[in-house]
């Protein structure tokens, strides 16, 4: 039996079971070559692995073989998300937070020396977020989660 499970959006729990014994798993990426794991012992009857899911939609194909020599194969489309990213861009006195996502933006939190902000995203897969800058030193830091839950973070400085 094998089984996959997502742990979430950054992995993937792959499991093949056997009621008596199992031999070994290979597991591999459409296009790339198959990563073999052995049982350790000949009275193992699971082997257990846990991996990072590539970005975008890919194939993932799964192949087990037990002591009898009986092998079971699987394969899934895995769909894996990717966090947003944050550039910011200087025009004068202001700052341009620019956040990127491909399945969408919740939302845009920053502070500017300490004063929290808040942007909504609305699923958008773009955000910018102007704003203008103070006398003196200006600290921002910057977190965006995306639809999915994932974040990404940044900080920048700047004198006006």
């Amino acid at each position: 039996e094998i089984t996959i499970a997502q742990d979430g959006n950054a992995t993937i729990k792959i499991t093949a079971k056997d009621e008596t014994a199992i031999q070994y798993m290979e597991y591999y990426w459409e296009g790339e070559e198959p990563i073999r794991i052995e049982a350790t012992t000949s009275e193992q009857t699971m082997i257990e692995e846990r991996i990072e899911v590539r970005e975008g939609q890919n194939q993932l194909y799964i192949i087990a073989e037990d002591t009898n020599h009986n092998i079971g194969q699987t394969e899934k489309t895995i769909v894996g998300a990717t966090k947003p990213k944050i550039v910011l861009n200087r025009e004068g006195d202001t700052i341009i937070i620019t956040a990127t996502d491909e399945q969408g933006i919740s939302k845009v939190e920053y502070t500017l020396n300490e004063v929290p902000y808040e942007v909504e995203g609305n699923g958008q897969k773009q955000v910018d977020v102007r704003q203008d800058l103070v006398e003196g030193n200006n600290t921002f830091i910057i977190t965006v989660t995306n639809i999915n839950t994932l974040i990404a973070q940044g900080k920048a400085s700047c004198e006006k």
